[in-house]
């Protein structure tokens, strides 16, 4: 009986707290604004800038993973150069 009561409101809890995680709300204007500045800034990103990405809205698993090995990649590399200078100095 405890076991089932227990899983009951278990259920009950993950229910609720995943419902409100799907609430949509209408965007103001000036959050609309800040998406549309960082979708430009995304697409105008330089390979050498910390936000780029090959494929930055990937539209196949293919896609989804080159920019998961570029941006392994790029900290991988980030991190060699930060042990690099901690160990000269």
């Amino acid at each position: 009986m405890k076991k089932t009561l227990l899983f009951a409101a278990t259920a009950a809890f993950l229910t609720t707290t995943s419902a409100q995680a799907w609430n949509l709300a209408p965007c103001s204007s000036t959050e609309v604004a800040k998406r549309g500045r960082y979708v430009e800034q995304l697409r105008a990103a330089k390979s050498n800038a910390a936000a780029y990405v090959p494929k930055p809205f990937p539209r196949s698993n293919a896609h989804i993973v080159e920019n998961f090995f570029y941006q392994f990649r790029y900290l991988r590399d980030a991190l060699t150069v930060d042990r690099y200078h901690l160990r000269r100095q």
